[in-house]
């Protein structure tokens, strides 16, 4: 009999069903710091049970813990406990052996150092059960036999010389440091490609800073009170420490980099499954920034956050910082530094010589080029500066005047010397070699290490064809120079500058003069300033017709520092305890000025976006996000206005849009997938600048749809079978349905399979219930009483 639907014997079910999450959660990194040389990755464990004759045990894993197990159960057995899991899962656990003595390995997936298996036992007889973690790691040393490990991509692809070290004492492998670099740097940066789910980065302990950054995101920085790693620094021992980049068990491959500054990089770690491969180069324009004190980072500066970093995020430069303390275009300084043209221009035959912490003892020098070969007197540990180049100066393959010896030796701790040679000895490719045996102590092999320190051609960008490709070159202050005459300066600016041009025609040269710093504010500063300003406005080209000079005079106001405000100026803020250098505020200040006129120079007229277009989520879940974008313009931001579009697989429409307030707009989709979603700005001119992103829109289910659908007759007494689709977001089916879960209202009457088919067996209300009810659906029928 059939029924037919009258409205006043309506009833009323509600269908409910459970889908499985389309999408992992963001996974949360953990990063953790071991004083130790063994790894935390283990994916394998043994098992001896001691051959008990009866009794049962339990496996554990993340928080998790199986039924007993009996002690005779079959390794098949044991495999589908440990698989029952729901920390595991199926086919993440593989058991192999017999019954008393077996062996069980994870899948990557889910291998986690904070969470290794566990075993309980209740057995009896027999000998204690023993579980065994087989470590189950590979290592990727830096260096190999003194030569860069080539999965490992160095300072974006730059020549490296083989400057790794043996195993030390302490135990330290294959390490490498900025000596080994073969350039004008004070850090050495690795990037790598690494697969897993966790990676270990191998450091030896030691004076120094350090980043790592997983896909762009600085998620460790030693020397940074704001580090996601509270509490942790770099370790000033000399032993090997562990940096473990735990990704919560999502294996995947990641973009990581390191840099360090003065301190040392060992290698890095994996799961044996796992790959560590180099990473493409970045194909971010170089800058290379020359300057003094305040470019080096001093006093109050984060390592790598100084204004010379910053103006490379404003502009998405790969800056490569040579400040040196004490330099300027004539002075170079002490400790080992040269000037602004013996770090960049070429040729530039220069070697640097440490001496260590030696306190007795001597060693020599020797000097070869084309077959002639000489070696000094012995040279004692604690010579002066003026000695060293006298002995030098004795050789008569150098002679007097051919050489110039810098530093900070006479006994100095850590002394280092610079040899630099002059006249024609610096375009030879004659080499130094120093024999410190004699010196006392030869600490960890730190004296006697002696490295080209080069100009900056060797790290010049060039195309695959090795033509050089356009790059900037940035030359900051100039006040430590103060010392000099200003037509001396001049002159030497200008040497530099021309220099600069002849040998790098693809370079791009832009200045900025010195800046007074609070209570230190002589005059002479402002002088060295405009004096540079006349002279590059002589020498060099103009961009967009202006003179490629930032003048910084009167920024820095108020004679206070942060250790002594004196509430009449800036400087309270922007200027660090010794009166003289820029805090962390300072350096973000100063690249904020030297920024928007690098902006004016080089787009001339035209906008800038010194904070780029962005998605407040991404992915994004929903139908719509916030995104946002901040232009800058010399008339002033509030006269841009903002235009929003995209191109993805549906519309997307923006809220506000085409005008200032647009800077914070919402983006509002039609269909999942992913977009590239694209900000232009306009200036009253319409002079326009575009900046661009990319956002994946995932398709979670949202909703379930039903059949057969609400207000729908079926024969009573019957079997009806129910299908559900879910839908997502945007009320479309989505690509690869989850599965259900299907289940009687508690007081229901009937029966429910788990593929949703249904048995009335009585004349009673219908309803279906999921185990758990992440979204739902409701459904009507009617049953009458009358057959």
């Amino acid at each position: 009999m059939m029924i037919r639907l009258r409205p006043w014997l309506l009833h009323m079910a509600y269908l409910l069903l459970s889908v499985c999450a389309m999408h992992h959660p963001c996974q949360a990194l953990t990063v953790t710091l071991t004083p130790t040389s063994a790894t935390s990755i283990s994916s394998a464990y043994s098992v001896s049970l001691g051959n008990p004759t009866g009794g049962a045990y339990t496996i554990g894993f993340a928080g998790q813990t199986t039924a007993a197990i009996p002690y005779n159960a079959p390794p098949s057995a044991v495999q589908a406990a440990i698989a029952s899991l729901s920390t595991v899962g199926a086919g993440n656990a593989t058991v192999s052996g017999n019954s008393d003595a077996w062996t069980v390995t994870l899948a990557d997936s889910i291998v986690n150092a904070s969470h290794p298996l566990t075993l309980t036992s209740s057995l009896t007889g027999g000998s204690t059960a023993v579980i065994t973690p087989l470590i189950n790691q590979q290592n990727a040393w830096l260096t190999s036999s003194n030569s860069p490990n080539p999965n490992f991509l160095f300072n974006n692809n730059y020549p490296v010389q083989a400057g790794g070290q043996s195993p030390t004492s302490s135990g330290v492998y294959g390490y490498a440091n900025a000596a080994a670099l073969d350039g004008p740097i004070g850090f050495i940066a690795a990037d790598f490609n690494a697969n897993s789910s966790q990676v270990e980065i191998i450091v030896k302990g030691g004076q120094g800073t350090m980043r790592i950054l997983v896909d762009g995101v600085v998620v460790f920085n030693s020397s940074s009170t704001v580090s996601t790693v509270s509490g942790i620094l770099y370790p000033t021992n000399n032993s090997q420490h562990n940096i473990m980049l735990d990704f919560g068990g999502v294996r995947a491959t990641r973009r990581i980099r390191v840099e360090c500054s003065f301190c040392v990089l060992c290698g890095a770690s994996v799961g044996v499954n796992d790959t560590i491969t180099q990473a493409a180069p970045t194909t971010n324009a170089r800058c290379f920034v020359l300057g003094e004190s305040f470019t080096q980072g001093y006093k109050g500066t984060t390592f790598m956050t100084g204004w010379d970093y910053q103006i490379g995020w404003h502009f998405n430069w790969d800056v490569w910082s040579l400040g040196q303390g004490g330099t300027g275009y004539i002075r170079a300084g002490t400790g080992g530094n040269m000037d602004y043209a013996d770090r960049v221009l070429p040729p530039s035959n220069a070697w640097v010589a440490d001496i260590g912490y030696s306190t007795s003892g001597s060693y020599t020098l020797t000097y070869a080029y084309g077959g002639v070969e000489e070696t000094t007197a012995p040279i004692k540990y604690n010579d002066s500066l003026t000695t060293i180049q006298s002995d030098l100066e004795a050789l008569s393959n150098i002679g007097a005047g051919n050489v110039e010896v810098h530093g900070n030796a006479g006994g100095m701790v850590n002394a280092q010397i610079i040899i630099l040679f002059r006249n024609a000895l610096s375009a030879q490719a004659g080499t130094v070699t120093m024999n410190a045996a004699g010196l006392s102590p030869n600490s960890s092999g730190k004296a006697g290490v002696l490295h080209w320190y080069g100009d900056i051609a060797p790290f010049v960008p060039r195309n695959a064809s090795g033509q050089a490709l356009p790059f900037y070159i940035v030359i900051a202050c100039g006040r430590s120079d103060a010392i000099y005459t200003l037509s001396a300066i001049q002159s030497a600016a200008a040497a530099l500058w021309t220099g600069l041009r002849a040998a790098y025609p693809t370079a791009t040269i832009m200045l900025v003069g010195p800046w007074s710093s609070g209570s230190n504010q002589p005059p002479i500063y402002g002088q060295i300033s405009n004096a540079l300003e006349a002279q590059a406005a002589i020498t060099l080209p103009p961009i967009n017709g202006q003179t490629p000079f930032v003048n910084l005079q009167g920024t820095i106001t108020g004679t206070g520092n942060e250790g002594a405000p004196a509430n009449n100026g800036n400087a309270d803020i922007y200027i660090a305890s010794d009166g003289v250098h820029p805090t962390d505020a300072g350096h973000t200040y100063i690249a904020q000025l030297v920024s928007k006129q690098f902006q004016r120079l080089l787009n001339g007229a035209q906008p800038w976006i010194p904070d780029p277009a962005a998605s407040s989520l991404n992915p994004v879940t929903s139908t719509s996000v916030p995104v946002s974008v901040l232009g800058a313009d010399t008339d002033g931001e509030s006269n841009l206005t903002y235009t929003w579009s995209a191109m993805g697989p549906g519309s997307v429409s923006f809220s506000p849009n085409g005008t200032n307030a647009a800077q914070n707009s919402t983006a509002t989709f039609t269909a999942a997938g992913c977009y590239t979603i694209t900000a232009q700005v306009t200036d009253t001119a319409l002079k326009t600048q575009s900046n661009s992103f990319c956002v994946t829109v995932d398709a979670p289910p949202s909703s379930i749809a039903i059949s057969p659908p609400s207000w729908t007759t079926f024969t009573y007494p019957a079997s009806q079978a129910f299908t559900a689709t879910a839908d997502d977001q945007f009320g479309n089916p989505i690509v690869s349905q989850p599965p259900f879960t299907w289940g009687l209202l508690s007081g229901s009457v009937g029966t429910i399979s788990t593929s949703g088919a249904s048995t009335v067996t009585q004349n009673e209300l219908l309803c279906v219930l999921s185990a758990v009810s992440v979204t739902c659906a409701v459904i009507w029928y009617v049953h009458n009483s009358q057959r």
